[in-house]
């Protein structure tokens, strides 16, 4: 029950950026990738909780696509945003969860947590040594994006100006670099009808989904 319509009340300008979102454990879990975690709960059901950071969150859909592909058992606990999450990841006071794709990179070159996998159709560039979960078999490439807005009625003209000019500023080799950093790839530079193409699309996805998880946020 949004309070808003994403088609009538809004207009696509221009996507931002685009990105998965990061599967990790505590390292005194043993998991590796993404089958090491199948194999774990369907051998022990509804023994191991998983975080994300909140309720309908991108990480709560994803794993919740993830438990009903594999005939998963896993209880969700929501977190009040990704720092919280990680901190108790790193403590093991949680041992797996989905975050977002930048805030644990450094824990995990660093060894204090493993990256299972990333969802998205893209490895991310900071580290490209982890595999999407698509690569390991589940067949879900969805990505998550950033992206501008106007409100209704605004006059096609602005719309159009607003999108060039976004899209002339994430061309540049300074925002392709800081993207990087984030751990997401090349800005995508899509026209505000391909943008809005993106939005219903993906509007249509993550609401199936939601829908076939029997998902109810609290």
């Amino acid at each position: 029950k949004m309070p808003y319509d994403t088609e009538k009340d809004l207009l696509p300008v221009a996507q931002v950026g685009s990105a998965g979102v990061l599967l990790v454990a505590h390292p005194s879990t043993g998991f590796k990738n993404l089958g090491d975690l199948v194999r774990h709960v369907k051998a022990n059901p509804n023994k191991l909780v998983y975080g994300s950071w909140g309720s309908g969150s991108t990480g709560h859909l994803a794993m919740e696509g993830i438990k009903a592909h594999y005939g998963l058992t896993m209880e969700h606990v929501p977190f009040k945003g990704v720092a919280p999450l990680v901190t108790d990841l790193l403590g093991n006071n949680i041992s797996v969860g989905f975050t977002d794709i930048a805030s644990p990179v450094p824990h995990i070159r660093a060894g204090k947590l493993n990256a299972l996998g990333c969802t998205g159709s893209a490895r991310g560039p900071a580290l490209p040594e982890v595999t999407t979960l698509y690569e390991q078999g589940f067949r879900f490439d969805m990505n998550g994006w950033y992206g501008v807005f106007a409100p209704a009625g605004t006059p096609a003209e602005v719309v159009q100006r607003l999108n060039q000019e976004i899209n002339r500023i994430l061309a540049t080799d300074d925002v392709i670099q800081k993207f990087a950093l984030q751990n997401m790839a090349k800005p995508p530079i899509k026209s505000v009808e391909q943008f809005a193409t993106t939005v219903k699309q993906d509007v249509a996805v993550w609401q199936n989904l939601a829908k076939v998880a029997k998902l109810r946020v609290d």
